[in-house]
């Protein structure tokens, strides 16, 4: 029995090395370029509408990462790519119409098709607007990142929501809407690099990643939710009404935070905030099972911040 098992482990380890062997010439004979085994390829697409017959995009898409940035002229241009196997055959295409002025992209996928590697070069789809053009605007990928706006650029909506399941989401430049702008990761993290101004609602989720505001945020009342992951606020921010809530993670301010409510709870965190005025404007309640509190709950101005948090330290400080 010990001399079989003996043979089955140098025949194992033979066939371990012929087939590394094999491998290792297959990836010099391509230049260690994996890709060249990929058996999808890809055609550029383009499409064009008249700004002044769309008030809507939505976008609905699989696998792709998206940028919507600024047209160079007074067109909505669309850039996206269909997929083929090696035999021509397609494997998911888009057919970007305008209807009662909604432009569409959404995705057709083949009823059959065999299993397809392309090694990661899923490519990004590109929407461009005209300055100044307001749209209703939504944004959903399963697994793809999704970016809006570009640096030192402004960019204004109606509204916008973007969701994804495995990706990230990124605002940049300067961003407007008129009404709400709600994000979305399952598994990603949402980054705020963009000035951003709502004219009514904030929302952003997040299941499993970080929530980071690194320019300033105003709004009529804005939300944080994570579930696994932090909520960094690096900039002014500016609202009604701010909510935010994890159940692992911490919860942390750099700028002062302007707000007529303040409520924040955690599982697992820490809660680090700063207010913007002085002590006498807020009354804060603050409470946790496990952990340290600064200062102690107290009532004195019309301000209202309620944190409570079961493992986790608390510490409010103030502008002035």
């Amino acid at each position: 029995m010990k001399r079989i098992l003996l043979i089955l482990l140098i025949v194992g380890a033979c066939l371990l090395v012929i087939g590394g062997g094999a491998f290792a010439i297959a990836m010099a004979k391509v230049n260690w370029d994996i890709s060249k085994f990929a058996n999808v390829t890809y055609e550029e697409k383009n499409f064009e509408a008249d700004a002044e017959t769309v008030s809507e995009i939505n976008l609905n898409a699989e696998t792709e990462n998206i940028s919507f940035i600024l047209s160079e002229d007074d067109k909505i241009h669309v850039t996206y790519f269909n997929r083929f196997d090696r035999k021509g055959q397609p494997i998911k295409t888009f057919e970007p119409s305008v209807k009662d002025g909604k432009l569409s992209i959404a995705e057709t996928k083949a009823e059959k098709s065999v299993f397809n590697m392309d090694f990661g070069k899923e490519k990004t789809f590109v929407i461009a607007i005209p300055q100044g053009k307001k749209t209703s605007t939504s944004l959903c990928v399963g697994t793809g990142d999704i970016a809006v706006g570009a640096a030192e650029k402004a960019m204004t909506f109606e509204s916008l929501s973007i969701q994804t399941s495995t990706g990230d989401i990124r605002l940049i430049g300067t961003i407007s809407s008129d009404t709400n702008v709600t994000l979305k990761a399952t598994t990603g993290d949402i980054l705020i690099e963009a000035n951003l101004s709502v004219a009514k609602n904030l929302s952003c989720t997040v299941t499993t990643g970080l929530i980071k505001a690194d320019q300033a945020v105003t709004a009529e009342k804005i939300t944080c939710e994570t579930s696994t992951g932090k909520i960094k606020l690096n900039a002014a921010i500016t609202a009604n009404e701010i909510t935010c809530a994890t159940d692992t993670g911490d919860v942390l301010t750099k700028a002062p935070i302007t707000a007529a409510l303040i409520h924040v709870t955690t599982d697992t965190g820490d809660v680090e905030i700063l207010l913007a005025g002085t002590k006498d404007e807020y009354s804060c309640l603050l409470s946790t099972n496990t952990g340290e509190i600064s200062p102690q709950s107290y009532l004195s101005g019309n301000k209202q911040v309620k944190v409570a948090t079961d493992t986790g330290d608390i510490k409010i400080t103030f502008q002035k």
